[in-house]
């Protein structure tokens, strides 16, 4: 089910059988600019395209974050966010091979709130 207003879209997913035409009009939400609210296990989250500047400053807005305040990155796998994390202090291990081995080199959550 979709529902329109002038300030968004309600999209209904079904859980086990995810409409492919909504999950398509999502997508292309988020490519053209567009910033979405998306349920997790208790809340739910905004999310833009990443590098979506404008994308960015509405969810600070809507937040009211500073631009201190680290936001998540949702991948796929560990695998997907090597080419975007800085893993610091001049680590060569994979996001994967950090996870395997325990260390803290990666944070996907920012913990704060």
């Amino acid at each position: 089910m979709t529902l329109s207003s002038s300030h968004g879209r309600y999209f209904d997913i079904h859980p086990a059988n995810p409409q492919l035409r909504a999950i398509v009009q999502i997508a292309e939400i988020v490519g053209a600019g567009g910033v979405i609210a998306y349920p997790k296990d208790s809340c739910y989250a905004l999310g833009c395209q990443l590098g979506n500047r404008d994308g960015i400053t509405r969810i600070r807005s809507i937040r009211h974050l500073d631009d201190r305040h680290h936001l998540t990155l949702v991948c796929q796998d560990f695998a997907q966010p090597g080419s975007h994390v800085d893993m610091g202090l001049g680590s060569t291990k994979s996001p994967t091979a950090a996870a395997e081995a325990h260390e803290p080199a990666l944070a996907l959550e920012s913990g704060a709130r």
